[in-house]
């Protein structure tokens, strides 16, 4: 079992801060034990190779529920998500990690690494998503999700009213 000492100090000290109003030793025990505990049993999913920036939103609430807050820790926790194929995209970072905002570099290069070109997202939308059962509106949602912001809405209207006209033809 990992020993939580100079690594988790940030966090520790904000737990401490905010659950030990007293100097109740009891309090202060209990602030640490749970503390320990929602290092211990935080579980992140692996990396979502396909939607990087929402991987990445859906891990920082399992951060801020489980109160990890420290630079180190939310690194780390990044690291043991990752799979062998997406660590040797990371490797200069995870075997070098900078000094300071460790997470907020390798979070950046993972995105930068794994997201697609607006030209590759376009693709995708148009060539991966069925009008089918799905309402136009259902559709419109799945398109725009997919391209994330990387094409403006009057550019993606214009291909999906096109894709939705020929699928209801």
């Amino acid at each position: 079992m990992a020993t939580y000492t100079n690594a988790h100090t940030e966090d520790l000290d904000e737990t401490l801060a905010e659950n030990c109003a007293s100097p109740n030793p009891f309090i202060a025990r209990q602030a640490v034990s749970q503390f320990v505990e929602a290092i211990h049993n935080l579980k992140l999913p692996n990396f979502w190779r396909q939607r990087p920036q929402l991987w990445f939103a859906h891990i920082e609430t399992h951060f801020v529920v489980n109160r990890i807050s420290s630079d180190n820790n939310k690194f780390h926790a990044v690291v043991a998500a990752l799979d062998a194929t997406v660590m040797e995209e990371v490797a200069d970072i995870v075997e070098k990690p900078p000094e300071v905002k460790k997470y907020d570099e390798i979070k950046r290069k993972l995105i930068i690494r794994f997201s697609d070109s607006p030209e590759n997202l376009l693709s995708r939308a148009l060539s991966e998503l069925e009008l089918s059962d799905l309402k136009p509106s259902s559709l419109w949602r799945q398109m725009r999700s997919m391209v994330d912001g990387q094409l403006s809405d009057d550019t993606l209207k214009t291909f999906w009213l096109k894709k939705a006209a020929k699928q209801s033809a």
